[in-house]
């Protein structure tokens, strides 16, 4: 696995926020992957609202976290602009590099999850059939349906790919240099 590629520090930028944000918002999120990995959201359309909202409340976790890593390091110079930006793929492609492995997947949650709030899971475009099988981190086989039904586990393989998100998100810049956040002293 490639380290994330945070842009340094100049030195003469602020100093560094206190990393008790950051902790915050790590332990949110991965409460948030912890309760909706652990739930058997098997669903036949009855659920798909809530499992709409529920992959709606994990990417707002991404963004909080997003928001202070890039605060913690320093990474991106308008602040102000970074917040209000609401989009996860769009704002890990300003930390990580436009090359990151994770917006294409995040946009396919995105699109999957509107379908499942919005619609009731009804796939009513077709490219919704690769959006589900990319947010589930498989290859679609192009088998045309109805109904975008998450299956027991399907919850637990997307919090899995938000969990790996994360830990490449705590390697941050610290004092200018790349260092791993000691995780054990985060308590989710």
């Amino acid at each position: 696995m490639n380290a994330p590629s945070l842009v340094l520090r100049p030195a003469t930028a602020a100093p560094l926020r206190s990393p008790a944000a950051l902790h915050r918002a790590h332990a949110t999120l991965a409460r948030g992957t912890a309760f909706f990995a652990a739930r058997d959201w098997a669903s036949d359309g009855t659920h798909a609202r809530v499992i709409g909202n529920g992959l709606r409340e994990l990417d707002r976790f991404l963004n909080l976290l997003l928001d202070e890593v890039a605060a913690l390091a320093g990474a991106v110079e308008d602040r102000a602009g970074f917040v209000r930006q609401t989009n996860a793929a769009n704002k890990l492609a300003t930390l990580l590099g436009p090359a990151s492995l994770h917006g294409d997947r995040l946009r396919a949650i995105g699109r999957v999850r509107a379908a499942l709030f919005h619609c009731g899971g009804r796939a009513h475009r077709p490219g919704l059939v690769a959006d589900f099988a990319l947010a589930l981190g498989r290859a679609g086989d192009g088998a045309p349906f109805a109904m975008l039904v998450v299956a027991a586990g399907d919850m637990a393989l997307i919090c899995a790919f938000y969990d790996r998100i994360t830990a490449e998100l705590l390697a941050i810049v610290k004092d200018g240099r790349a260092v791993l956040i000691d995780l054990s002293a985060m308590q989710p």
